[in-house]
């Protein structure tokens, strides 16, 4: 959560007004004893403006193009749900510009 809290702090101060932010947490590899009561408890603590997918069983991730080794990502997608590309890296002024640029990219003129 605390990567995905810091993509949440740097992204809401520079995403263009309207544009919707979702967390999705890859949970395929959390031990089985890990109550998932826990885990939502937890995300909706750490991110409680941002509706954060819990994919238990880590199908939804590699679905929506993610690495299956990325630790963080920011997938960009369109409002119609095209995918424009994503970062994989811990969030940073690069990483805020990479998808910032994304968006611009996928603007209709």
């Amino acid at each position: 959560p605390d990567a995905m809290t810091a993509w949440e702090d740097a992204l809401r101060r520079k995403l263009p007004t309207g544009t919707a932010l979702y967390g999705l947490s890859n949970l395929k590899r959390l031990p089985f004893f890990v109550p998932k009561g826990a885990v939502r408890k937890t995300l909706k603590e750490k991110l409680p403006n941002t509706a954060v997918l819990c994919d238990w069983k880590g199908k939804v991730y590699p679905a929506l193009g993610f690495a299956a080794d990325a630790t963080i990502a920011v997938g960009v997608f369109t409002a119609a749900g095209e995918r424009l590309g994503s970062v994989d890296a811990e969030a940073s002024t690069e990483g805020v510009r990479q998808v910032l640029e994304l968006l611009r990219a996928g603007q209709v003129e």
